[in-house]
């Protein structure tokens, strides 16, 4: 057989082989249980709404300051109270956001919000996040684009590109186009401008899983940079915030120092919130990491006047 008639006929097995692949995962995912499906995840609607976030930003007005991060971000940066204090305000932070959906986002909706300043919380960024999680969340609650495309090549996991294809089927028949998202989910309130209020008073000690912590992953700090880097471009105002956590969270931090912890504590445009706000780790937090509501309204009024007093955020009448 000559050897060009056996790489065409290769070839096309491959492509048949692909398209098989793609054909079985979708009636495997779509027919069994999501239990039984463990190499299709397909979280619509998952925790953090952020499929709401996402279809309320798409036509939002421009305003004066955004947020994005992990869900320390939306669980802990509430729009109304920056309202109230005479600031818009969008929160696009999503469950585990990694630098390469954040990235994401940003070039998909900075030129549309036009914010002044963009406050990042970066304990995700700390923690080594592999941006797996995150890029299953947004496959499933986003619109198929280039740009998402792109995200889950960068993530390069197999779970996320099963995702993807399972995902982009269900778009393309429209299988999604009607679902709605209760803005209720006990215990959490999805809050116009991408706040999520939890209204449980339990705390859940989930431990300190990253007790031995790494850098963050290559491409994972490019893609960080990258988006630094267009936000200076934009002339946005960028703020690195790492948010309060239980002082037991505090500790395995702080005894697990890395290069990028002491990067982030050399930038001007760092603050820690840690001790700047009075807080009690069993009455002020739901579990190791993330804020009670009356928490959240000491700590972004805390936040405010330091970004006051720092003349950090917009002139304000």
């Amino acid at each position: 057989m000559p050897k060009q008639n056996y790489t065409v006929r290769l070839l096309i097995f491959m492509i048949f082989c692909a398209f098989m692949y793609g054909v079985l995962l979708v009636v495997w995912a779509a027919i069994l249980p999501a239990k039984f499906a463990g190499n299709v995840k397909h979280p619509l609607g998952g925790g953090g709404h952020l499929h709401t976030r996402l279809a309320e930003v798409q036509d939002h007005a421009p305003v004066d300051i955004l947020f994005l991060g992990s869900s320390l971000a939306y669980r802990g940066f509430d729009t109304r109270i920056w309202k109230e204090r005479g600031y818009t305000a969008f929160n696009l932070g999503s469950s585990a956001q990694s630098p390469v959906q954040t990235e994401q986002l940003v070039k998909e909706f900075v030129d549309q919000l036009q914010p002044q300043v963009v406050i990042m919380e970066v304990y995700s960024i700390l923690s080594t996040s592999d941006g797996v999680e995150s890029s299953l969340s947004m496959i499933a609650n986003h619109k198929l684009d280039a740009g998402l495309l792109e995200m889950a090549g960068r993530v390069g996991n197999i779970l996320t590109f099963n995702t993807l294809i399972y995902a982009s089927c269900r778009k393309l028949l429209g299988v999604d186009k009607n679902f709605k998202e209760p803005l209720y989910e006990a215990p959490d309130r999805y809050i116009p401008g991408g706040f999520v209020e939890h209204d449980s008073a339990e705390f859940r000690d989930k431990g300190n899983s990253n007790s031995v912590r790494k850098e963050p992953i290559a491409f994972q700090w490019d893609a960080f940079l990258r988006t630094c880097a267009l936000l200076k471009a934009k002339n946005c105002r960028i703020i690195f915030i790492v948010t309060p956590t239980t002082s037991a969270n505090q500790n395995m931090m702080l005894a697990n120092p890395t290069e990028t912890d002491n990067w982030f504590r050399s930038q001007p445009n760092y603050l820690d919130m840690n001790g700047k706000v009075l807080l009690n780790d069993s009455t002020d937090f739901f579990d190791s990491k993330h804020l009670q509501q009356g928490a959240v309204f000491k700590f972004n009024n805390a936040l405010i006047d330091t970004l006051i007093d720092r003349n950090w955020l917009p002139v304000r009448d």
